[in-house]
């Protein structure tokens, strides 16, 4: 596998540190920040793993409960009345189509008309 190189800047402080826990190590600057980066970039792998099963649980849990569908439906159904009316969401009928014969429908067809 090939490596890439990535230009990390550190505060002077910070640098003088990470200086001397590579010379106490017996390591490289760059191992030992390699090193940093692996073991945080697990850890949040792990975390995230945790919270996306702990979510995952939760969800279908949630989609299992009859209670949960009843009370969710129960919800929906008195948003509805409530909005009856005055639903931005619902159309308004302007007028009713005029039904061809079926006679009309093709001559339409045949003229080209639709």
């Amino acid at each position: 596998m090939s490596r890439r190189a990535l230009q990390v800047r550190f505060d002077p402080r910070l640098h003088e540190k990470v200086g001397f826990f590579a010379n106490a190590s017996g390591t490289s600057m760059n191992r030992l920040v390699v090193d940093a980066v692996e073991s945080y970039v697990q850890q949040l792998a792990v975390e995230l793993d945790s919270e996306l099963t702990d979510t995952l649980r939760r969800v279908r849990s949630y989609a299992e409960s009859e209670e949960n569908e009843e009370r969710d439906l129960e919800a929906f159904v008195r948003a509805e009345v409530s909005l009856s009316g005055s639903d931005p969401a619902e159309g308004t009928v302007v007028s009713a189509p005029k039904s061809d014969t079926p006679s009309e429908q093709l001559g339409r067809i045949l003229a080209g008309l639709g």
